[in-house]
């Protein structure tokens, strides 16, 4: 009778309007770290062990 209340509900995503990538809603963009417009925080890209 209870079973509604396991569904499994997909994220809702937006595209970042900086770089054009899947974020969730009001969080800074993990990718080009842009939040409303203005850079908040600068992301370092890693690189690959070889």
């Amino acid at each position: 009778m209870r079973q509604w209340k396991e569904k499994i509900d997909t994220p809702n995503l937006i595209e970042c309007p900086h770089c054009h990538k899947l974020i969730l809603p009001h969080h800074v963009c993990p990718y080009c770290g842009y939040y409303d417009g203005e850079q908040k925080v600068v992301v370092v890209k890693e690189k690959k062990k070889e």
